[in-house]
């Protein structure tokens, strides 16, 4: 929200120091304090409107990628699912190698 609030604030000084810009040169006054208005509401309108990071925000990890630490094992015999610690099938009583 502030970043919104920072970008209307330097519009609102770059349209002053347009306007004292155009007023200086109607009447033939200075245009430095216009133009000093209007630089710093473009630097406000365009730099305070970003967001400050720091440099250990910058870096982006990726999650770890799920491998399984088991394959899967089925019974040479049958085709059913095997439990890790399973010596025999439990549907055909096949032994495990």
């Amino acid at each position: 929200m502030a970043s919104v609030g920072l970008s209307i604030m330097g519009a609102i000084l770059s349209a002053i120091g347009g306007f004292s810009i155009g007023l200086a040169s109607a009447i033939g006054g200075y245009y430095l304090p216009g133009a000093l208005f209007l630089i710093v509401g473009l630097m406000v309108s365009v730099y305070g409107g970003k967001k400050k990071t720091s440099p250990e925000s910058t870096v982006t990890t990726t999650p770890e990628a799920t491998v399984p630490t088991t394959t899967q094992r089925f019974c040479s015999r049958c085709g059913n699912r095997l439990r890790i610690d399973d010596k025999f099938c439990s549907i055909c009583g096949q032994a495990i190698s």
